[in-house]
């Protein structure tokens, strides 16, 4: 039997399009990437991406950063320990989900 509220335990923070392809991008590639690698692998606008990170670091599932080293400076994108055990929590709820549709 499904339940009434089979998605109750997704993590909105995590399953909006872009913010899950920035988790899996982060995490396929290392846990750390440049701003600029994160918008190219995604093909969002900078104004965009920007936005999600804000949500995902107000949440502690990513930092950003700047590099202040003259040689490098660019701004990084992290995932954090809380961001891995979420994605990892969302993943089981998503799998969670999966066998409560399929009875």
């Amino acid at each position: 039997m499904v339940p009434k509220r089979p998605a109750k335990n997704i993590d909105k923070r995590i399953h909006e399009s872009i913010r899950l392809r920035i988790m899996v991008q982060l995490i396929a590639q290392g846990h750390r990437l440049r701003f600029t690698q994160l918008k190219y692998h995604l093909g969002v606008t900078q104004g965009n991406l920007a936005f999600h990170l804000r949500v995902l670091q107000e949440a502690g599932l990513v930092t950003v950063s700047k590099s202040e080293a003259l040689a490098d400076s660019a701004t990084y994108v992290r995932v954090t320990d809380a961001g891995r055990e979420a994605f990892v929590a969302y993943l089981e709820a998503l799998d969670d989900l999966l066998d409560a549709l399929k009875g």
